[in-house]
């Protein structure tokens, strides 16, 4: 367990210099849910599919550190196996998706005590961000595997591809979600909604961490 903490460690302090980058993507994202009338008092609920998406793709860089400085041939010199490689890729992925998830959460509930606008319903801000993780943890446990199927230069460009679906996602869930006024479901429905997304979000994620085990498996490095 300590070489994996100690590889999740090394993946944080190489992306560091996106730290600034990331911050004016979140202020970006928390100034775009700031409601200006009634009518948008729903946008904030989109804040934590937005935040797991920017946290999200800030994980995923790190694959493009140690393709170019072949991180993985000096770090297999050491006691440390390839799956303790990829799971140290899936367990930072995963946090930093949920930690992006519950910041966009607890800021959702900031602008709405602070804001005359905001109309911030609880079953619709869960549900948001369960969904939310559940959706951008599929499309990386598809983008993982083909990063270490194809590398990650076209990992980049399948990258874009990923954050465009996952804007249209976003984009399609606010529609229907808040203008096209649809019932949000009672509170007894939208906990067992979130403990099913919850439960199939690790499921998916384990079925992805053992296909790019796999895959890294017959890889050269």
């Amino acid at each position: 367990m300590n070489a994996i903490r100690g590889l999740i460690i090394k993946d944080v302090l190489q992306l560091k210099s996106y730290w600034k980058s990331l911050v004016l993507i979140l202020a970006i994202f928390i100034f775009s849910a700031i409601p200006q009338d009634d009518n948008q008092g729903g946008v904030a609920i989109m804040l934590p599919i937005m935040m797991a998406l920017g946290f999200g793709m800030f994980s995923i860089a790190s694959f493009n550190y140690d393709e170019s400085s072949k991180a993985d041939r000096y770090i297999l010199t050491m006691p440390v196996n390839r799956k303790n490689i990829v799971l140290a890729k899936y367990i930072l992925t995963f946090c930093a998706t949920a930690i992006g998830t519950v910041v966009g959460a607890i800021t959702s509930l900031i602008i709405w005590m602070i804001s005359q606008n905001a109309q911030l319903n609880a079953n619709e801000l869960l549900l948001g961000a369960f969904g939310g993780m559940f959706g951008i943890g599929l499309i990386q446990s598809i983008q993982i595997p083909c990063i270490y199927k194809m590398g990650s230069e076209k990992g980049r460009i399948f990258a874009i591809l990923i954050a465009m679906v996952a804007g249209i996602f976003a984009g399609s869930v606010a529609f229907v979600t808040v203008d096209s006024g649809v019932e949000v479901p009672t509170n007894f429905n939208v906990a067992l909604l979130s403990l099913i997304m919850g439960i199939a979000i690790i499921i998916i994620y384990f079925i992805s961490y053992l296909i790019s085990c796999r895959i890294f498996e017959r890889k050269e490095v």
